[in-house]
């Protein structure tokens, strides 16, 4: 059974490699970007992998990994971004309001709603 602390747990860690990744992008620590896009690489992931996918309704866990992959597939775009020197393109995505906060918004968003239904 999942519990409401698991999911204040899985929160934060979430909060934490976001924090992690904005030290990275203002190269104050170093992050392998080669998994940036993939989601077993992280706390989150991991917990999503071995206890979601065990204790949540499969509906729940099928919405709450695909808006996992979809943080991390923006992750991963703006580390391209970077790469190729498209610093607009990059700043736009992690921008307040942009695609990274929407991204990790949704996901917070939707664990909070299966924390409320505990």
């Amino acid at each position: 059974m999942i519990t409401r602390e698991e999911i204040d747990a899985v929160l934060a860690a979430h909060a934490s490699w976001k924090a992690r990744f904005h030290e990275f992008l203002v190269g104050r620590a170093g992050l392998d970007i080669a998994v940036l896009g993939t989601t077993d690489h992280c706390a989150f992931g991991n917990w999503l992998d071995r206890y979601g996918a065990k204790y949540l309704k499969p509906e729940q866990y099928r919405e709450i990994d695909a808006l996992h992959a979809e943080f991390h597939r923006v992750a991963a775009e703006v580390a391209d971004k970077l790469k190729s020197r498209d610093f607009a393109g990059a700043h736009a995505l992690v921008a307040q309001g942009g695609k990274l906060e929407q991204a990790s918004s949704a996901l917070a968003a939707r664990l909070l709603q299966v924390k409320d239904a505990l």
